[in-house]
């Protein structure tokens, strides 16, 4: 499957998340701050937008990666990482097919992903494997998963 093809969706998606999303960082920020506060090391974030999260972490701490399939975000990542400080990674897959190491990462970072990939399960899987031991998965999210089903993308479906 690999990384999708970028289209006007996908333009006016990240224009949309980048001017219209006020209202909910403002509910989340409270709880953001609580989740991120003591995150250090590699930290890989699955789908992260326009950066919203970057701001509850610290540059110092913290080495960071995100994957994000809709390359109109990436404009508005690096923008706020600058504004921020802050060195950024981002790379194109999707949250099914991860790219990095096995076991590299001290945590991951899914907000309100899991609700756009093909399979929860298989991105979970793929958390999994790149977390190390003991690294932790860091959350907030609005769906559940369905009754698991192979998605034809990773390893183990």
């Amino acid at each position: 499957m690999g990384t999708p093809k970028a289209g006007l969706r996908q333009r006016i998606f990240a224009w949309a998340l980048a001017r219209c999303n006020t209202r909910y960082e403002r509910f989340a920020s409270k709880y953001k701050q609580q989740l991120f506060r003591d995150l250090t090391g590699t930290v890989l974030e699955i789908g992260p937008g326009t950066g919203a999260n970057l701001r509850y972490l610290n540059p110092a701490k913290v080495s960071w990666t995100g994957v994000e399939p809709n390359p109109f975000m990436q404009a508005y990542l690096h923008e706020e990482a600058n504004r921020l400080g802050m060195p950024i990674d981002i790379r194109m897959p999707t949250g099914e097919t991860l790219p990095v190491a096995d076991e590299s990462v001290d945590a991951v970072i899914s907000t309100l992903v899991l609700c756009c990939v093909n399979s929860q399960r298989c991105a979970l899987q793929e958390v999994l494997r790149v977390l190390k031991p003991g690294g932790r998965l860091l959350f907030i999210e609005h769906v559940a998963a369905r009754r698991a089903v192979g998605c034809g993308v990773c390893r183990t479906c």
